[in-house]
């Protein structure tokens, strides 16, 4: 069976990382812990790497390169409710810098984009003429809410009707 996974790069206490990130996201569960050695020219004692899963996907982070993580990247954090997204949002952000359009950087330099699921389907809506003011109004924010897109929205065509 071959397996995908994602591999982060950090400089600093891996554990502290992944512990941050476990108090923020509920579903983050820490899988492996590998420490450092003689072998491996790090501080004994210390990780080297650090392996979890969110929801589905399989992360591993590593003491490594010197190199800055990019916004090229980012996790995606999709969820159910606007105050779900809000407290997720605010607790990345902290000691981190915001972005357009629900991007932010946390304080490791790692990007992250956090929205309500809402957003995917108003930006996604099959009427074009929707779905262009639902990508507008997201434009001009930075952490998403959803009310004022999906006012943008209504004030398009209405509201829109569940399907039988």
């Amino acid at each position: 069976m071959t397996r995908y996974g994602t591999v982060l790069s950090f400089q600093g206490n891996l554990e502290e990382i992944v512990d941050h990130y476990a108090s923020i996201l509920p579903d983050l569960r820490r899988t492996v812990v590998l420490p450092h050695s003689e072998v491996t020219g790090g501080e004994p004692g210390t990780a080297l790497l650090v392996g979890f899963t969110l929801g589905s996907q399989t992360f591993t982070v590593m003491q490594g390169l010197p190199d800055e993580l990019s916004p090229a990247v980012s996790i995606e954090v999709r969820t159910d409710s606007q105050e779900e997204s809000d407290r997720i949002y605010e607790a990345l952000l902290e000691g981190g810098s915001e972005m357009a359009c629900g991007w932010l950087t946390d304080r490791y330099g790692l990007s992250w984009q956090v929205s309500p699921q809402e957003l995917l389907d108003l930006v996604s809506d099959p009427d074009p003429a929707r779905a262009r003011a639902a990508n507008r109004a997201m434009q001009q924010q930075r952490k998403i809410d959803i009310e004022p897109i999906r006012a943008a929205v209504e004030a398009v065509s209405g509201p829109s009707t569940p399907s039988p």
